[in-house]
């Protein structure tokens, strides 16, 4: 038996017993071993401990390793279909669906929202998708009809409550949606769930959270392939765009092969990598370049030259003629330099806060000092909005930072 996780899928009322899914289901060794069953966050064990008090909670089981790695492959995988039948019967139960996801889209959340999309207009189904700023020029080849709304408008957002469900992919949260979420949260609509972020709690019944998954988009392609739904050229780019960029091109797809033999399938049907990298990382207009070398010719260090950060302020945005969405991917520039274990990037938002990204070397842990400012992500990667000025910023985070070497 290959070492197995559990994969996250919650569904209200299964009755079906833990022992009963594990030894009659999978005939997996006991559940008391947690280093093969690989229970790794606080939230797996809050979760796991419902099971034990009989809490209406359900987590499903698959293999990652060895012989049996076949997630996103084998459409007859009997925890894999397990895994999205909640899911599927929500899609299967009505008709029209709004797809929304995080503030300021990245490649994960556009492509896994796409993906999601193009399955349900297949399916005969009414979909939009909606976000709350605008998609970075990056990834509007993935969109040229206009298909998202981006930015929502005030209208548009008015317009989403009537949907007969809502599916938040990319993040977990309701306060992650921006002004999307009042509509969202409290419409009578019912919710999905698809991410692989870590959570604090659940904001639906209805969700699949795999913190295990190189992406959003490998989760969003096994929903596909096991509801055998037709997978458009568009949902393949989308999906593969969503893997490459949120593994940073393969060098964070994790332990596991499961990113890789999903870009395997998508290559298969016929996604062109060369052109997709070109899209994405070959298009720079002549704004966000002036922008990128303002930004980088300012960059600053402390902890003993172990985090290096950068500033874009609303001036050099404005002088240079280049959108806030621009500054996507800057701080990734901060990781090429030697010794550096932390790299931060502070960008003033027009409404006075400071966005802030992080991303660190594989054994320095930013998602905690994401949380610590109200944000969140994963460990190498992860994203806070601070309500203050920059230079308050600068000093919060950075101090932070240079704790968590």
């Amino acid at each position: 038996m290959g070492l197995c996780r559990f994969h996250a899928y919650y569904a209200a009322d299964r009755g079906v017993s833990i022992k009963t899914l594990i030894y009659q289901s999978f005939n997996l060794f006991p559940i008391c071993f947690r280093p093969t069953i690989g229970l790794d966050t606080e939230g797996d064990w809050k979760l796991f401990s419902a099971f034990l008090t009989g809490r209406q909670v359900l987590r499903f089981i698959g293999p990652e390793f060895g012989n049996d790695a076949s997630r996103g492959v084998a459409r007859s995988d009997p925890w894999k279909v397990a895994m999205w039948d909640e899911v599927k019967s929500v899609i299967e139960a009505n008709q029209s669906f709004v797809i929304s996801s995080h503030v300021n889209p990245d490649g994960d959340s556009i492509g896994s929202a796409l993906g999601v999309y193009d399955c349900l207009k297949a399916l005969g189904k009414d979909a939009v998708v909606a976000m709350n700023d605008a998609i970075p020029d990056a990834y509007t080849w993935l969109d040229p009809d206009g298909d998202i709304l981006a930015p929502a408008s005030d209208a548009d957002i008015a317009r989403l409550g009537a949907a007969d469900v809502v599916v938040v992919v990319d993040a977990n949260g309701w306060d992650r949606l921006g002004r999307l979420r009042k509509p969202l949260e409290e419409s009578a609509a019912a919710k999905v769930v698809i991410d692989h972020h870590p959570y604090s709690e659940l904001i639906t019944p209805v969700s699949v959270i795999d913190t295990k998954a190189s992406s959003t988009a490998e989760l969003v392609y096994d929903l596909i392939d096991s509801m055998g739904a037709p997978l458009t050229a568009r949902a393949a780019d989308a999906l593969y765009t969503g893997i490459l960029t949120d593994t940073v091109s393969f060098r964070f797809a994790r332990s596991a092969p499961c990113a890789h033999i999903v870009a395997a399938r998508l290559l298969s049907t016929g996604v062109d990598p060369s052109r997709v990298y070109d899209q994405i990382y070959n298009r720079n207009t002549g704004a966000r370049t002036r922008l990128m070398g303002r930004a980088l010719s300012d960059i600053r260090f402390t902890g003993c030259g172990r985090v290096a950060w950068l500033t874009v302020t609303r001036a050099m945005i404005e002088e240079t003629g280049a959108l806030s969405s621009d500054t996507s991917g800057f701080v990734d520039v901060t990781m090429t330099i030697a010794g550096i274990g932390i790299g931060i990037i502070f960008v003033e938002a027009k409404d006075g806060s400071v966005q802030i990204s992080l991303r660190s070397r594989p054994e320095i842990d930013v998602n905690q000092v994401a949380v610590g400012l109200g944000g969140g992500g994963h460990k190498n990667a992860a994203g806070a909005v601070f309500d203050g000025t920059l230079e308050q910023a600068v000093k919060t985070v950075t101090a932070a930072a240079v704790a968590a070497l």
